[in-house]
């Protein structure tokens, strides 16, 4: 439920915030006119809604942040399985790539169908493209920025896997609590800084919601009038955070809080449950796809003004995308496995 909550906030986010009419986001940066400008633009309007998404929807990030420390310790700590670096490392630079590759050809094509009508092909471009699957984007900001932007995420997401396989895996959380110091420092240092966009395009900047992804993995139960007090205040907090350059550095907190609260008090309503999870479940190929789209639409047509039909349209088209990546996925994971078994099989046999 959260993965799904937090996927649609990122998705609507990231249309949202290309319109010309949308108020822009302190994502990477913090600008004291976006964040007074919020609350000078509030009123129940479609133009609102898309600041709304605009300015807050990537608070959806760290959601899949924490929920990958998460889902790291579930996996390798609470289970039998066993964490081999090497093996662990590759297997998941391997998943990213392959997830990353449909969207990158898409816009490799691009490129050159544009550069040949045009004046023609710009190697940058491509050379930029292609270079995302060494996962090497974000560490090498600006020189070789993430093209598509939406997927400096990957980089980061494998970044994260170094540090749990090296720094946490197996460990007390004091070599994460001292990284998480670390870098919050490092942060309060930038505030108002330019560099401070290269920070938060890697783990430097991220690092505290996936380290409390692990220790609530590890907590297993919080007492009720702890969960109570945290989400209460988190509730109140969000808002004022965001208005100052060193506390909106602790903002990213209370999205995850929030979303922990709405899908525990919710998980008991069945249909809404289901579909969240459904929608979580499809979270990765929502990911990947919703960039496509967006370009696609974009490119087609760029409304003037706040559209909700706009905004449904692209919605519908980003999960009809997902479904059918989802089956191509399953379909050519299924060759490269069985073609897998049958190689060690016949390994076996030459060996025998």
């Amino acid at each position: 439920m959260m993965r799904g909550l937090a996927i649609v906030m990122i998705l609507l986010h990231n249309f949202c915030h290309l319109q010309r009419f949308a108020l822009p986001e302190n994502e990477f940066g913090f600008s004291e006119r976006y964040a007074s400008m919020f609350f000078e633009r509030a009123a129940l309007t479609p133009g609102f809604l898309y600041d709304v998404l605009s300015y807050l929807g990537w608070y959806g990030v760290p959601v899949f942040m924490f929920l990958s420390g998460y889902g790291l310790v579930r996996k390798y700590e609470d289970s039998s399985d066993r964490l081999d670096i090497l093996p662990f490392l590759l297997s998941n630079y391997r998943k990213l790539v392959m997830l990353m590759i449909p969207g990158i050809l898409f816009f490799i094509v691009k490129a050159v169908i544009v550069g040949f009508s045009h004046a023609g092909v710009n190697p940058v471009e491509i050379l930029k493209l292609s270079s995302m699957v060494t996962l090497l984007n974000d560490p090498l900001m600006p020189w070789i920025p993430p093209v598509p932007g939406v997927y400096w995420y990957f980089g980061l997401t494998f970044e994260f896997y170094i540090i749990y396989a090296l720094a946490v895996n197996g460990r007390s959380l004091l070599p994460g609590l001292i990284l998480v110091a670390a870098t919050l420092l490092l942060q309060f240092w930038l505030a108002g800084s330019p560099a401070l966009e290269w920070v938060r395009h890697n783990a430097t900047g991220w690092l505290s919601v996936f380290i409390a992804g692990v220790a609530y993995a590890r907590l297993r139960t919080v007492p009720r009038g702890v969960a109570i007090g945290v989400g209460v205040a988190a509730m109140l907090m969000f808002l004022p955070c965001t208005l100052n350059r060193f506390s909106w550095q602790l903002s990213l907190f209370s999205p995850v809080v929030f979303t922990i609260v709405l899908a525990r008090l919710t998980e008991s309503i069945r249909v809404w449950a289901s579909f969240w999870a459904w929608i979580g479940g499809l979270s990765p190929f929502l990911f990947v796809a919703h960039p496509v789209v967006r370009s696609m639409m974009l490119d087609w047509f760029r409304p003037s003004y706040p559209s909700l039909l706009h905004l449904a349209a692209y919605a519908m088209a980003v999960v009809g995308c997902a479904l059918i990546y989802r089956r191509v996925w399953a379909f050519t994971s299924g060759l490269l496995s069985r073609k897998s078994r049958s190689d060690k099989l016949l390994e076996s046999g030459v060996k025998k």
